[in-house]
């Protein structure tokens, strides 16, 4: 028997053989398959940001994802990756350097595909001065932190309190909060925690 079908994107499809309409086939499961040589492509990865430890879940979509394929984050290999199907990959970012890196996917006959970069690394926050850097206990005061990556959703503690952020600078170089009521006088670690628990810490950086 032979049959013509457009190819479609790789997934199991039922193909049925009768000997006429409306007598009994024999049904068989068919899958279309990319033939070979075919480079793979990758179009997006998501979430597109990872903290710069590694350990995060990724969603690789493209298409010609074959069996054994490899994945690498700016030359680094992931050591993990699940083959959910032919589009689609489901990796573990391994530890980068910060700033964007990029994702490359390579299956077993060679053919490879890059997506400049496809991932940023999130740096851990750091804090190099608090202004003004002294303030009363009833708290309230605008305080500014200078540092390095600050982004959406940093959190800021004086000591185990937690400070209220009312601004963060578009270029991560600083932030302002109001300063936590405290019944504790004395010198206070500053620290600056991201989403994804990365900090930084100024030790006695307000008193």
């Amino acid at each position: 028997i032979t049959a013509t079908h457009m190819l479609e994107r790789i997934q199991p499809q039922p193909l049925v053989v009768t000997d006429g309409p409306g007598l009994p086939g024999w049904e068989a499961v068919f899958t279309y398959a990319d033939p070979a040589g075919t480079a793979p492509t990758v179009s997006a990865v998501t979430p597109d940001h990872a903290p710069v430890a590694g350990g995060t879940t990724v969603t690789i979509t493209g298409s010609v994802f074959r069996d054994n394929v490899a994945v690498f984050f700016a030359g680094v290999p992931a050591p993990s990756v699940t083959r959910v199907s032919t589009t689609q990959l489901t990796v573990t970012t391994p530890p980068g350097t910060a700033g964007a890196a990029d994702v490359r996917v390579l299956n077993t006959d060679a053919l490879e595909a890059t997506l400049p970069g496809g991932l940023t690394y999130d740096g851990a926050p750091t804090v190099t001065l608090v202004t003004p850097a002294t303030g009363n206990s009833l708290g309230g005061a605008t305080i500014t932190l200078t540092g390095t990556n600050f982004r959406a959703g940093t959190r800021v503690f004086f000591g185990a309190l937690e400070a209220q952020v009312t601004s963060i600078d578009p270029g991560g170089a600083s932030l302002t909060v109001l300063s936590p009521y405290t019944t504790a006088d004395g010198p206070t670690d500053v620290t600056a925690v991201d989403t994804w628990g990365q900090q930084g810490t100024l030790p006695g950086g307000f008193t």
